[in-house]
């Protein structure tokens, strides 16, 4: 009861109070032995012990000396211990083992002072709405305050944990630790400021998200969403993906990063490099208006499209059954005609071809350790 009456400085005060007595005592031990060492200057102590009575040689001797100095060092060396003792209890054992401990120790200002001081932003969607939050923190009922993803797997792979590669959370708002106040500011009430983070809005849609998880869900892949009239990311997934709250365990996080047939901790949007296959041909219709080609016809076959002597042969999907004949862009680009856009891409050559992709922001190399730079 004593206890819950204790008002959030009292363990500030209590340290100082701590830290006053040491300090004191250090003052009277250093000032014992200042008059020890005057005594021992002193014309009594040319006076040999044996011209003296036994009752004064007892009172002046040696032996009553040491024996007040003994009694005392011992008290010391065991006052030391017992607050040694307590503090080890305190600091490393008792978060853990003592539920009462638990209970109160967030009524210490300077506790609160120092977790508030690490405390990152909430992170919402699109909507900016705080009943949608991504990231947020919660207080248990023994006060304790944790950060809580309500769409934990869903966003894993773009927050990140605080193992391996950084994730957005880090690149927001980084490993932030402030130092914990003084003890005799709190006393004090002196105005301690701690570094804030603010809120993040993404522009990530959470129920277009959770859609882009149903369908992958089972399956090897990533799907990225953009708005083409801004290029803000609508939705980014990565599946397979993990769940942010059991990394927290080292053994799980060791027992992912060495699963590398799923490779759940890469994020396969951002992490690994894939052929972009049909998602190319868009790329090739743009270069072909701006050359003014858009309009040209070009004849798919059954014998397929060869680009340039010992080259592999181009076919469609279904190989030589598939024979879509003369055929614009626009029939091409329905029916996502492989040998078509093969030889528009020859016709249009590497430079239109550069061009185009530049304009949609994708980086064109002519060789692969230009791409690496």
């Amino acid at each position: 009861m004593l206890l819950q009456a204790l008002p959030e400085k009292q363990p500030a005060l209590l340290t100082l109070i701590y830290a006053g007595g040491f300090a004191l005592l250090v003052l009277w031990l250093g000032l014992s032995l200042l008059r020890r060492t005057r005594r021992s200057r002193s014309p009594l102590g040319a006076i040999a012990s044996a011209d003296l009575p036994n009752e004064v040689r007892q009172r002046l001797g040696v032996t009553s000396t040491n024996r007040g100095l003994h009694a005392l060092r011992w008290a010391f060396v065991l006052m030391a211990l017992t607050v040694f003792g307590f503090h080890v209890y305190w600091a490393r054992y008792a978060e853990d083992r003592n539920e009462r401990f638990q209970e109160l120790s967030y009524k210490d200002l300077r506790n609160r002072r120092l977790s508030e001081s690490t405390l990152r932003g909430w992170i919402l969607d699109r909507s900016g709405s705080l009943d949608r939050a991504l990231a947020l923190y919660r207080r248990d009922s023994g006060g304790r305050i944790s950060r809580d993803y309500p769409l934990d797997r869903e966003f894993a792979q773009i927050f990140g944990s605080d193992r391996g590669d950084a994730g957005l959370e880090r690149a927001l708002f980084g490993i932030q630790s402030g130092a914990m106040p003084e003890a005799l500011d709190l006393v004090l009430e002196r105005d301690i400021k701690q570094p804030a983070s603010l809120d993040a809005r993404l522009t990530i849609d959470a129920a277009l998200q959770k859609a882009v998880v149903e369908q992958l869900k089972g399956r090897h892949g990533a799907v990225v969403i953009l708005n083409p009239q801004t290029g803000e990311v609508l939705a980014m997934y990565s599946e397979p993906s993990y769940s942010l709250e059991e990394v927290q365990s080292a053994e799980t996080w060791v027992r992912l990063e060495a699963n590398k047939r799923e490779n759940p901790l890469v994020n396969r949007a951002l992490g690994t490099y894939y052929v972009p296959g049909s998602t190319f041909k868009t790329v090739t219709m743009i270069a072909a208006y701006l050359a003014g080609m858009g309009s040209d016809e070009l004849v798919c076959s059954g014998n397929g499209y060869v680009a340039q002597p010992g080259a592999k042969v181009i076919f469609d999907d279904q190989g030589p059954s598939e024979v879509h004949g003369r055929i614009g862009v626009d029939t091409a680009y329905e029916v996502s005609c492989n040998q078509y856009f093969a030889q528009m891409a020859v016709k249009l050559g590497p430079e239109r071809m550069a061009h185009a992709a530049k304009l949609l922001g994708i980086g064109a190399y002519d060789t692969p350790e230009q791409a690496l730079r």
